[in-house]
Parts: C-alpha cells; structure tokens; sequence
C-alpha cells in the first residue's frame, strides 16, 4: 500500500454529484440501443483474433 492510501479509508466515499464534470446518469439513462449484443460479438472477434495470433506467434 502507499503512503497515500491511509486516506482512501478515512470516510465515506463521496457522492458522484459531488465530482464535478463526472456525470454517472448520463451513463445509466435508457436511452438509445442495447449494445450488448454488439459488444459480446465484439469481444468474440477480439478473443479469436487473439487465439490466433497466438497460434501463429507459436509455430
């Protein structure tokens, strides 16, 4: 741990309102598609694409 984290467990965490400029509703709003979908297939991609760098970097 470092010499700064003692302050991380002096109280509670402040609310996001109170971080200026980090604004959570905007991530939580029901607007707009559900890209979930999307990013599993994403995720996906990049997992066999990475099997198969890996296949090659092997040989």
């Amino acid at each position: 741990m470092s010499a700064n984290a003692p302050h991380l467990l002096a109280g509670p965490l402040p609310s996001t309102t109170e971080q200026p400029g980090y604004d959570l509703d905007h991530w939580l709003c029901d607007d707009g598609p559900d890209l979930r979908p999307l990013a599993r297939v994403l995720a996906a991609v990049v997992t066999v694409l990475l099997a198969v760098v890996a296949v090659v970097i092997g040989r």
